[in-house]
């Protein structure tokens, strides 16, 4: 008898355990719950890429992958309509604007050309999963145009989203735009040099290419800020031509005299500040030879003599070094990207004064 009541109870059992899988597959959606979401959170792409077979730069894939769908690809139960009711309102945004295309079997090259570059990219939605898992995403460039004028990397965020109680994790990725374009540099048209007192040197400061036949990005025409020179040393360092050494620069080694126009005051704050500072006129957008500019032809030129009544036998030496404030843009409100900040120049006065040399006098040895 309790051998029979064992069987009965391991057959209800089974049969009370069968009967739950039944339940279970007749009821969708509650074996697991349904999210969205991008393979990665970031990926770099050239604002040059481009779909094409010889293509140097090649464009960007993004991954989308939805899980949790009750019915697998190819069941004839996943219609559009049940994609649209479990995962809600499928969409993608972008914080600007970017050239996209959707991955298909009728656009398996997938040219973002073909399609409009939009901030609200809205081809994206729930039934692009009807046929796949996996939706692939192609960006090859930042605008229709292709690329820009300046010399900054971008940085645009897409940012995904669907219906309540879908998981949308990753949401939100972003894509860095690798520009192109060589910044500029602000540089002294000179290497660092030796003067012999009473000589002078003319030096300008200009604003030029990065690289070798990069030429300056026509952006820079925008950029309105000042160039900023610190003086290492301005207790040796006067303002004015060389005939002030005996002057108004009697005892300094060195005078510095500012070609006019093109420097703050001609140079009179430099003993108060020991900054140089270019004037208005001559600012990054006057000194860039960008070729699109009204003054391309401009630099910021100096003077730089030795005076020949030094005081001591030592050689003089200073330093004009080129500051980054105004050539460098707020982290937090980039345009145009920081222009690059050139080597120092360093000037040595050669002393033609003997060194006095301290020596013993002979004396008579008794």
């Amino acid at each position: 008898m309790n051998g029979a009541r064992t069987t009965f109870l391991r057959r209800g059992y089974l049969l009370t355990a069968l009967a739950a899988v039944v339940l279970l597959a007749a009821s969708p959606g509650t074996a697991s719950a349904q999210s969205i979401g991008f393979v990665g959170d970031s990926g770099p792409v050239s604002e040059t890429a481009s779909t094409a077979a010889d293509a140097l730069s090649q464009p960007l894939e993004i991954k989308i992958q939805v899980s949790g769908l009750d019915y697998p690809v190819g069941d004839p139960r996943r219609t559009s309509t049940y994609l649209s009711d479990t995962l809600g309102a499928v969409s993608l945004t972008t914080s600007a604007a970017v050239s996209f295309a959707q991955v298909t079997a009728a656009n398996p090259r997938a040219n973002p050309a073909d399609v409009n570059a939009d901030a609200a990219y809205t081809t994206l939605t729930s039934a692009s999963f009807l046929l796949t898992d996996e939706v692939t995403l192609v960006v090859a460039q930042t605008n229709s145009a292709g690329k820009d004028n300046n010399w900054y990397g971008e940085q645009i965020e897409l940012t995904l989203d669907a219906g309540g109680g879908v998981d949308v994790s990753p949401a939100v990725y972003t894509v860095m735009v690798q520009d192109v374009d060589v910044a500029p540099v602000a540089k002294f048209m000179s290497p660092s040099f030796t003067l012999t007192e009473g000589s002078s040197r003319a030096v300008a400061l200009d604003i030029v290419e990065g690289s070798l036949g990069a030429g300056v990005p026509a952006a820079a025409d925008t950029r309105t800020d000042v160039v900023t020179v610190r003086v290492s040393d301005t207790r040796m360092v006067g303002i004015g031509a060389l005939s002030t050494c005996a002057t108004t620069n009697r005892g300094k080694a060195v005078v510095i005299n500012p070609d006019t126009g093109d420097w703050e005051g001609n140079g009179s704050t430099l003993a108060s500040t020991g900054l140089l500072r270019t004037v208005s006129d001559t600012n990054i957008a006057g000194l860039a030879h960008t070729g699109t500019g009204t003054d391309d032809s401009q630099s910021a030129g100096l003077t730089i003599a030795a005076c020949d009544d030094m005081t001591d036998f030592r050689d003089a030496q200073i330093t004009l070094e080129i500051l980054s404030r105004g050539l460098h843009e707020l982290p937090t409100a980039p345009v145009t990207g920081n222009v690059t900040v050139g080597p120092a120049l360093v000037i040595t006065v050669d002393n033609d004064d003997a060194v006095p040399t301290l020596s013993f006098s002979p004396a008579d040895v008794t």
